[in-house]
Order: structure tokens, then C-alpha cells, then sequence
């Protein structure tokens, strides 16, 4: 008789353990749908950041574009000043001045080479513009 009792209670035991096993399941299974969910969230999360960056490095790349067109028109301004000078066409300037625009002009080359060669044009760009285009003015 102990032996029907003990096969019963292993029985019972055995159909606990399963059952215990079935709640872990479905557990699980909730778990990992909670999961999936959260993950496809932060993918689009992710897919909008990734276009807002696309977008901000366009219009970074707008603005560097426009910096370096403002820069060659700088520099093609102060170079025509220093030529001027240089053919007596402008009265002389004072040392201190003529300095003044030699290293301003080396300064504004310098930033702009620098940006052409950090931020390059795209194929698909405009051209260097001028000041006045850049202005909206029809040169």
C-alpha cells in the first residue's frame, strides 16, 4: 500500500512540477513579448534619432558651405586691398596697419583652408559663391 501511496504522491508531485513549469512558461513567454516590444520601441527611437542627425549634418554642412563662401569673399577682398596697396592705387597705410591686414588676410585663408579641407564640397553643391549671392543679390 506504501507503494500506490508514494507513485500517487510522486504522481501529484510530477503534475505540480509540470504545472509549475507551464506558469513559468507563460511567464516567459509575457517576458519576452514585453521585450520585443520595448526593443521594437527603442529601434524607432533610434531610426528617428538617426534621421534628426542626418538632417543636423546637412545643415551643419549648409552652414560650413556658407562660411567658406563669406571666407573667400573676405579673402578675395582683403587680397585686392593689399594688391592696391602694393601699386600705389591706396594711399600707404601705417605699419602697424599693413601688418594688421596682412595677418588678418593670412588668418581668414588659413580658417578657410582648413574648413575645405575638414568640410570639402559635395558633389551636388553649389559653387563658391559671392558675397552678393550669397546676400540674395543677382550678380
Amino acid at each position: 500500500m506504501a507503494d500506490t501511496t508514494q507513485l500517487a504522491q510522486q504522481a501529484i508531485d510530477s503534475v505540480n512540477q509540470l504545472k509549475e513549469m507551464a506558469d513559468q512558461a507563460v511567464q516567459n513567454q509575457a517576458a519576452y513579448e514585453e521585450l520585443y516590444e520595448e526593443n521594437t520601441r527603442l529601434n524607432s527611437e533610434v531610426d528617428l534619432l538617426n534621421e534628426n542627425l542626418t538632417n543636423l549634418d546637412e545643415v551643419f554642412h549648409q552652414k560650413v558651405i556658407e562660411e567658406d563662401d563669406y571666407l573667400s569673399y573676405a579673402e578675395d577682398m582683403l587680397k585686392d586691398i593689399s594688391n592696391m596697396i602694393d601699386k600705389g592705387e591706396l594711399g600707404p597705410l601705417s605699419i602697424e596697419k599693413a601688418e594688421t591686414l596682412r595677418l588678418t588676410l593670412q588668418v581668414v585663408a588659413s580658417i578657410r583652408s582648413s574648413n575645405h579641407e575638414n568640410h570639402p564640397r559635395r558633389p551636388g553643391d553649389s559653387p563658391k559663391r559671392t558675397l552678393r549671392q550669397v546676400a540674395g543679390y543677382a550678380d
